[in-house]
């Protein structure tokens, strides 16, 4: 046993009776297959069930580019070099590929993201469209770890930000900022905005691993779960303190009847080898004059 694995050992014997233990830190693929032809395997396997989804289901308006493989190749790579690869929190590769093709196939003008934290996703985003406009936002500032020349990095809640007029065919937007998913829908649709994707959008029974508190609820999952009743308490603990969310029945219904259709991305660990982060959503939204709240 090594020096740090003996001393990382005693630490945990000190530390394990009050609920705690201390772990090694890796970055993202430090531990994978690796050589030329097991990464030439992986990168034509996830470039095939891209790029089928991207041809025949994706909400998007987006299509699958003719150089996918050689695209994820060359992102793949650039990944490989960066220091936004990921220690503790931010995004990792199988959710970063998934990226940087919805940037690439779409080719919108404009890119909105909430939630910045280390710039991972943006600076994804911004290796698939690197002809858009990029805005990122973030109340913290975490510490940005690569930035890239067409993303503008802005401290503040993106709600508020004047962006200019925003064509809602042309723009995608990101949110990752474990933020009420209903109130980012709401607001999306305000501004006129059409495709939106979010991170972490749990259900009722994958939710309370991740949530501290009922900030981030409901989810776009809880939002379209006609069977959560109006004043319907949902409790739970996290890490052995309860917690509580009571629905809000009218709330839902709005953000409901502002969605179109709402589409799960596929998993690629089974094809990446790497473990499985939580899913991405795409949802597409109707017009504010169309909306209508659903009885």
């Amino acid at each position: 046993m090594s020096a740090a694995g003996a001393l990382l050992r005693r630490v945990n014997r000190t530390v394990r009776p009050l609920g705690l233990e201390v772990r090694r830190v890796r970055r993202d693929l430090d531990s994978c297959l690796a050589g030329p032809r097991a990464v030439r395997a992986m990168l034509r396997d996830t470039a095939e069930v891209i790029g089928d989804f991207l041809a025949r289901a994706c909400l998007l308006p987006c299509s699958p580019p003719s150089d996918l493989e050689a695209a994820l190749a060359a992102f793949y790579a650039a990944y490989q070099d960066s220091p936004v690869r990921a220690v503790t929190g931010g995004a990792r590769l199988n959710k970063l590929l998934w990226l940087f093709a919805l940037a690439r196939g779409m080719a919108p003008e404009v890119v909105v993201e909430s939630g910045t934290f280390r710039g991972t996703s943006a600076w994804a985003m911004a290796q698939g469209a690197p002809k858009a406009v990029i805005h990122t936002f973030d109340i913290e500032d975490a510490g940005i770890a690569a930035r890239a020349p067409n993303v503008r990095y802005h401290r503040g809640d993106w709600a508020g930000a004047h962006l200019g007029p925003l064509q809602a065919e042309r723009t995608l937007t990101f949110f990752d900022d474990h933020v009420d998913q209903a109130r980012r829908v709401l607001e999306a649709q305000a501004r006129g905005l059409r495709w939106l994707v979010f991170d972490d959008d749990l259900d009722v029974r994958a939710f309370p691993r991740h949530c501290a508190d009922a900030g981030p609820l409901p989810k776009i999952a809880m939002v379209l779960d006609r069977t959560l009743g109006d004043g319907e308490a949902l409790e739970w603990r996290f890490a052995g303190r309860p917690c509580r969310y009571v629905v809000d029945g009218a709330y839902h219904a709005r953000a409901r009847a502002a969605i179109a259709a709402t589409q799960r991305l596929p998993d690629l660990s089974s094809v990446t080898g790497l473990e499985h982060e939580e899913p991405l959503t795409i949802v597409a939204l109707r017009p504010l004059d169309e909306a209508m709240v659903s009885p």
